[in-house]
């Protein structure tokens, strides 16, 4: 596995970017630095990106402006696009047509 590694952080709050990013890349080091078979590894993260993500009107559809946008990343890297120009587009009301899909795919 690669030690150099691109992160790609989520938040259309926007506050706290370092603070968050500080966190989360001592937990991805801390993680990877486990002594495994091969003794222990050490990560460099060569990039974090912060890229535009729609808003969301409430607190209760987190989950599923995630699911939305690594959707939407997974359509984008099956592309074979840059990663450095991904950002998520999509309106509320998809989020809405997706918390129908959830919904009748968990009862059925």
């Amino acid at each position: 596995m690669d030690p150099n590694m691109k992160l790609m952080i989520l938040n259309f709050l926007r506050k706290q970017q370092k603070t968050v990013e500080h966190r989360i890349v001592q937990y991805l080091k801390d993680v990877w630095s486990r002594p495994s078979q091969g003794g222990r590894q050490t990560l460099e993260v060569e990039q974090v990106r912060y890229p535009t993500v729609p808003a969301q009107p409430n607190d209760e559809d987190c989950g599923l402006y995630v699911m939305k946008c690594f959707e939407r990343f997974l359509e984008f890297v099956n592309r074979d696009l840059q990663w450095s120009s991904w950002n998520p587009n999509f309106l509320h009301r998809d989020i809405l047509s997706l918390r129908k899909i959830v919904k009748n795919t968990i009862m059925d």
